[in-house]
């Protein structure tokens, strides 16, 4: 699984909640439960040769939202982790050529191959455009970078960072390589060198979005909401149909007073991420007691309270749900939160 494939995954790291007496903080995505069902597949070009360096993309059947991201090894094959059972659209892409697949997820291990068949446009569907400086990565530097990948995604952070640096030694202008760094530095607390890598791999790919996700995340943390709006809009012009972005904007629209705006964009990334994740209920709930919305903001802290990670300290969620529960029945108001959602990241 890559980067915008750990969308769930790396970023349930970074945007965990914690609640403070201000307003909390978040997290690039931390424990949601999810089952462990787990797709292989192998790319085949027309040749009948596996295709590395190829761009797949896993997309939910009915929205054509985009779930999972990875890239192909240098032999073709690939892997995506904690799937949910159901039906996906599976989307190749490589130089011009592509092809898609629908793919039923019921079993705890689900392969599928995969064959390039006809020339693609040169954007897909989304309007996004097949990204060269990815398609330009040595397979060797690729597999060392999805093997970072993978051990960032399960927790493996000293592995990770190794794997990666790895990578970056063989070839340095990978922009999903740089992103990854740029995680690992953020979760050993050096923001300045992980702002740097983000720079870098937006210099490279001006058109992958996780690093702008991932810079809006760090500027939420320091309460740089203007910086982080404008980051989240680059991020969800160049992908739509990512959550994260979304979810990052919705927190900065709150920090900066925008309580209605930051309810609007919350519900966006609501309906296009997973329906299990924590977060979007809180960042609703905050937005909502401002608004005086207070029977829901209760409604959705007790979501939260629902749907939190097990060990998550919610202690004084709980807290505020009875201060949220007093409001509605007469009591004085709840003052509003006098800053936005900061990301967690340690």
């Amino acid at each position: 699984m890559r980067l915008r494939a750990f969308c769930l995954l790396i970023f349930s790291f970074c945007f965990a909640l914690t609640v403070t007496a201000q307003i909390p903080n978040s997290r690039p995505l931390n424990g949601f439960e999810r089952n462990d069902s787990l797709i292989t597949g192998t790319l085949y070009g027309l040749d009948g040769m596996g295709v590395g360096g190829a761009h797949i993309e896993l997309r939910d059947a009915s929205s054509n939202a985009v779930l999972a991201f990875t890239t192909t090894r240098s032999n073709g094959t690939f892997e995506l982790y904690n799937m949910g059972t159901g039906t996906y659209e599976l989307l190749a892409e490589s130089q011009g050529t592509q092809c898609r697949e629908f793919v039923s997820v019921n079993g705890p291990v689900n392969h599928i191959e995969l064959r390039l068949t006809h020339a693609a446009s040169a954007s897909n569907q989304n309007g996004q455009r097949t990204s060269v400086a990815r398609l330009k990565v040595p397979g060797r530097a690729r597999d060392r970078y999805n093997n970072a990948a993978d051990q960032f995604a399960h927790g493996k952070f000293d592995k990770a960072e190794k794997s990666v640096n790895e990578s970056l030694s063989m070839y340095q202008q990978n922009p999903e390589a740089l992103t990854l760094r740029g995680l690992l530095a953020w979760h050993n607390k050096d923001a300045d060198q992980a702002i740097q890598d983000f720079q870098q791999a937006m210099a490279i790919d001006p058109d992958y979005e996780v690093p702008y996700t991932a810079m809006s995340a760090i500027f939420n943390s320091n309460g740089n909401y203007d910086d982080a709006v404008r980051e989240t809009e680059r991020a969800v012009a160049i992908n739509p149909n990512a959550w994260q972005g979304y979810f990052e904007q919705a927190k900065a629209l709150l920090g900066k007073g925008l309580y209605g705006k930051a309810l609007e964009v919350a519900n966006k990334a609501q309906t296009l991420g997973p329906a299990e994740f924590a977060a979007f209920h809180l960042l609703k709930a905050y937005a909502m007691v401002p608004l005086k919305l207070y029977k829901d903001a209760g409604t959705e802290r007790q979501a939260f309270l629902s749907h939190a990670p097990q060990g998550q300290d919610t202690s004084s969620v709980k807290l505020l749900l009875a201060k949220v529960e007093a409001e509605a029945a007469g009591v004085p108001p709840v003052p509003a939160p006098s800053s936005g959602m900061a990301l967690v990241s340690h």
